[in-house]
Formats: structure tokens, sequence, C-alpha cells
């Protein structure tokens, strides 16, 4: 496997590890954070409180499903790795950026989503400032990050499948070739 093929699969791989890391994260402070919220003061946010609860659980369920998504960016990500350290051009390696690639997608979208809905909290006022900001931040990271997983992934999904079907060809010319002329067979 040539060297920027292989810096390609490593930076591949750990985007995908510290994307885990960042959804991780943004789980636990959000559930950290259910517990320090604090209250609203005024009388007239009342009858939005059944909306509250619905944001909150679906922003639960939301977070909750992350962490599977990210899961799979970290076995991915430690493949990657590993495939980097030996230098192996395998057909695995090809499914598992793939595998890589859809998951980073999906954990963008579902990043996304929790910020849209964490995002209408933030008029509400239940968080404090920093709190909401500290959320906001690592959501944003968050989706940055996948964006970035996203991309990386797909070309290093182009550069794997063209170095592949090099290979592919170098072995079928070998063994196409005619052997070599040993003389007349008396």
């Amino acid at each position: 496997m040539e060297k920027g093929l292989r810096r390609l699969m490593c930076a591949a791989g750990l985007l995908g590890i510290a994307a885990f890391v960042l959804a991780l994260l943004l789980v636990v402070l959000f559930l950290v954070g259910l517990n320090h919220w604090q209250q609203p003061v005024d009388e007239e946010l009342a009858p939005a409180v059944l909306a509250l609860v619905v944001i909150y659980a679906v922003c639960i369920a939301v977070a909750i499903a992350m962490l599977p998504l990210a899961g799979v960016c970290l076995g991915t990500g430690i493949y990657q790795v590993c495939a980097f350290a030996k230098g192996e051009l395998r057909r695995r390696i090809v499914v598992m950026t793939v595998l890589g690639l859809v998951f980073s997608a999906l954990l963008l979208v579902a990043a996304l989503f929790f910020l849209f809905m964490f995002g209408s909290l933030g008029s509400l006022q239940i968080f404090t400032d920093a709190a909401f900001g500290s959320m906001i931040s690592v959501g944003a990271g968050l989706c940055a990050l996948s964006i970035a997983a996203v991309a990386v992934q797909g070309v290093c999904l182009s550069r794997l499948r063209r170095a592949r079907k090099a290979q592919q060809m170098q072995v079928e010319a070998y063994f196409t070739q005619p052997p070599p002329y040993a003389g007349p067979n008396f």
C-alpha cells in the first residue's frame, strides 16, 4: 500500500475514534445537564411543559441513538488504524471504509437533529448560558468532525478502490502471461 493511502487511512481511523469520543462527551454532558437544569421562572411557560417534556424525550432518544452509531465509527476507526500499521491491502479494508462512511454520515444526521432540537430549548432559558453554550459547542464540534470524517472516508474509499483494482490487474496479468520459452521439447 502506498504511503499517501496509508496516511489517509490513518486519518480516517483517527477521525472515527474522535467522533466516538465527542459523541460520548455530548451524551454525558446532556444527561448530566438534565440533573442540573434551572427551573423556568416565568408562569407563562407552564402550558409549554408538555412540549418541553417531548423535546427532552426526543433529545434523549437521539442522544442514545448516537452512541451505537459512534461505536461503529470507533470500531472502523480502530480497524483502519491497525490496517495502516500493517500496510496490507485487503478487501475487508474497503468494507470497513464503507461502514465508516455510512455510519459517519448517519452520525452527522443524528448530531444535526440533536442540535436542532436542543437549540430550540435555548429560547426557554432553562439551562444556564455556560451549560447551553458548552452543549452547542460540543455538538457543533461533533458535526464538524463528522463532516470531515465523511469527506476523508469518501476520498479514502475512492483511493482504496483504485488501488485494489490496480492490484487485481497485476495479479491477472501475472496469471495470463504465457510461460517462458524453455526451448524445444524433444
